[in-house]
């Protein structure tokens, strides 16, 4: 049996449609020119943040590139970016299933971005991506004002002439986690700094073994970021580092939650039991070996602080 829905006031329609779901939506949007006047609106207003934008900066003529990506089985910001984007005047696209790609200069940039507010709440992303360069770190914070972004990647040299311009831009988005590639060497002072103002901090990259790693590490847990990841880093810990980490770590932080997971030297499987009981628990801290076929590593944590992914 079917229902003239078109047929009863538009207000009862309107209300129909918002508490219809994204898939739902999706299909009336398509279904015919008017019910797509009514659900577009809709579908906008309900502006779901992108994956992942990532800001390349191009060698020589002042151009950027930009890849907006939406992320798997995210209808909603799929389909609001591409419903905007046919109302904006802008450079030419490229589009495909994963998201779109275009490269401007920095006022097209800001130009674009202004033109998307003005057709949705406006461009949001759950991470943003880019090299902290005082141009990237300036236009990020122009075209991201008041809005929030939940996590930045980017790479961390040993000399940042931008960080200062870097922790205000982390500040100003509310980012609580960031993903850092290192560089050449261990920025340890940098990561302590950037430890004072995020929850959480995943470090990836090769780079030169530093020894003071585990002081570093203690110094950025014992801050407000309470989450330290170093698995995807060339980084290994050995089991010296990682009892002088434990025991730092069991006297100075006391209840405070705290997570940290690292690579472990090979040695450290060849370890007498009475270190590998040690390792078990210590007081406040748990820690737990992982094996896996190419490699192994460590998770040390508060007792009462689950496993984190």
């Amino acid at each position: 049996m079917s229902f003239p829905l078109l047929e009863l006031p538009i207000e009862i329609v309107t209300t129909i449609f918002e508490f219809a779901n994204d898939e739902s939506l999706l299909n009336l949007a398509q279904a015919s020119k008017i019910t797509s006047r009514l659900a577009c609106p809709i579908f906008l207003n309900r502006n779901e943040a992108l994956d992942r934008i990532e800001f390349i900066e191009m060698v020589g003529g002042g151009k950027i590139s930009i890849r907006f990506s939406f992320g798997k089985d995210n209808l909603r910001s799929k389909f609001a970016f591409l419903k905007a984007l046919k109302c904006v005047q802008t450079r030419l696209l490229f589009v495909n299933s994963e998201g779109v790609h275009t490269t401007m200069t920095k006022s097209e940039i800001v130009q674009f971005f202004d033109q998307m507010s003005s057709k949705t709440e406006g461009i949001k992303s759950k991470s943003l991506e880019f090299e902290p360069t005082p141009t990237m770190i300036s236009l990020i914070s122009k075209i991201f004002k008041g809005k929030s972004v939940p996590e930045l990647v980017f790479k961390l040299e040993d000399e940042i002439f931008a960080f200062n311009s870097l922790m205000n831009l982390i500040i100003q988005l509310e980012t609580t986690s960031i993903r850092v590639r290192l560089g050449k060497f261990y920025p340890g002072y940098y990561l302590g700094q950037l430890a004072t103002v995020v929850d959480k901090i995943l470090i990836s990259g090769s780079v030169k073994k530093d020894n003071a790693v585990a002081w570093n590490a203690h110094d950025i847990l014992s801050r407000r970021c309470c989450h330290l990841d170093f698995t995807n880093s060339s980084l290994t810990f050995e089991s010296v580092d990682l009892l002088l980490l434990s025991d730092m770590l069991n006297e100075d932080i006391g209840d405070r939650p705290f997570f940290f997971t690292a690579m472990v030297a090979d040695n450290y499987t060849s370890q007498s039991g009475y270190e590998k009981r040690r390792f078990i628990v210590n007081n406040h801290v748990m820690i737990k070996t992982l094996n896996s076929s190419d490699k192994n590593t460590i998770e040390l944590r508060h007792v009462n602080m689950k496993h984190r992914k």
